[in-house]
């Protein structure tokens, strides 16, 4: 049986807020295994590692992989603090190689946005924790690495795609570590609503 495990990564910036509340919620309710990656002492997972440095694209990649280094799963799933993850989104089984999810909408201004898809978003990743591990090590020795975080993008290693049958939402707000406005970017659809999420949090 394939053992998993939720690497939760935060800068800390929104906690107390809903958005982060609901985030932390839903990881709970999973069952799964959480080591918590971050920049204050937390009581929260099974594990909390304190992460010492500024928030950065680098801090990022390295949060997570102290995550996965601090585990012993076969698989781990990279969670950020401001996303909202589904029960079904748990339930992927793969401890082979890097698998992204693509059906994730963004949260702006009351309306969901869907990019295209087979984009590369390090907080749908999801595979095997030594593969995770290997990945952000290469990345992390690359020259571009700032620019293309994402294990997979502008590198040789190779991931896969599959689309969760329930949306991720990444919920955008006043302190993201990425600015994304859909003025600038690529939408592929625009949703006013998302029954699942609109029937569990009632907006």
């Amino acid at each position: 049986m394939v053992s998993k495990a939720i690497i939760y990564y935060t800068d800390n910036n929104i906690d107390g807020t809903e958005i982060n509340d609901r985030c932390r919620s839903l990881l709970l309710a999973s069952g799964i295994p959480i080591i918590c990656i971050s920049h204050k002492p937390m009581l929260f997972g099974a594990k909390n590692i304190v992460f010492v440095g500024r928030r950065s694209k680098q801090s990022i990649l390295l949060q997570a992989m102290l995550g996965a280094l601090a585990c012993n799963a076969d698989q781990v799933f990279l969670c950020e603090h401001d996303c909202y993850y589904p029960p079904d989104y748990f339930q992927f089984n793969d401890s082979a190689g890097l698998t992204y999810n693509t059906n994730v909408y963004r949260l702006f201004d009351h309306t969901y946005y869907k990019r295209p898809d087979k984009l590369f978003v390090l907080s749908q990743l999801a595979g095997n924790r030594l593969d995770i591990i290997a990945a952000i090590k290469r990345k992390l020795n690359q020259s571009n690495r700032l620019k293309c975080i994402e294990p997979g993008r502008s590198d040789q290693v190779k991931v896969k795609f599959r689309s969760n049958p329930t949306p991720s939402i990444d919920v955008r707000h006043s302190n993201n570590a990425t600015k994304w406005n859909p003025k600038e970017f690529p939408v592929e659809s625009k949703l006013d609503s998302i029954a699942f999420w609109d029937d569990l949090f009632g907006d």
